[in-house]
């Protein structure tokens, strides 16, 4: 079965015409739906740990936290699909991404595996996603890591790393 849902698919992805590029993934679970980010941009995995709030962040950026001294903002994937917010959980995991000159740990339930699949890239759509693969598990969403934030978010962001530098 599809895990992407029904109304995303055919209310506003619009595939490329552009052949399928294989590419390494990043599998991971938020709420039960497997997504996956290109592993060329991942940096690190590490277990959740204590998030700091951080005054007039966006809605998706939980805080920050420490990862070897450096404050790291911390991005709930769960927020940037939707989904209702919880606290980090220990179970949690954060994916360490390169996000311009800094990293950004992307929150999410479950680290699977990695795995290899052509990348069926959108031409328009949901501003988080990069395109679709098909994988055992169905077919999945994999993340557009740069726009995991809008431009406001990101400068936020920006603001934030420069800061804490």
């Amino acid at each position: 079965s599809d895990l992407v849902p029904r109304e995303v698919v055919a209310g506003s992805l619009f595939v490329s015409s552009h052949a399928p590029v294989p590419t390494l993934l990043l599998l991971f679970k938020v709420d039960g739906r497997c997504c996956a980010v290109p592993v060329d941009t991942v940096r690190e995995i590490v277990r959740a740990v204590a998030v700091d709030a951080v005054a007039g962040m966006p809605h998706a950026v939980d805080g920050v936290c420490q990862v070897r001294g450096k404050s790291v903002p911390v991005v709930s994937m769960r927020t940037r699909l939707g989904l209702t917010s919880r606290p980090v959980s220990a179970s949690d995991y954060f994916i360490l991404v390169e996000l311009g000159s800094g990293l950004v740990a992307l929150r999410v339930d479950e680290v699977m595996r990695l795995d290899t699949a052509p990348i069926e890239f959108l031409e328009a759509g949901h501003a988080t996603m990069a395109g679709l693969a098909r994988l055992e598990e169905g077919t999945i969403l994999v993340h557009d890591v740069y726009a995991s934030l809008d431009a406001s978010d990101t400068a936020a962001v920006a603001a934030l790393m420069e800061a804490v530098g």
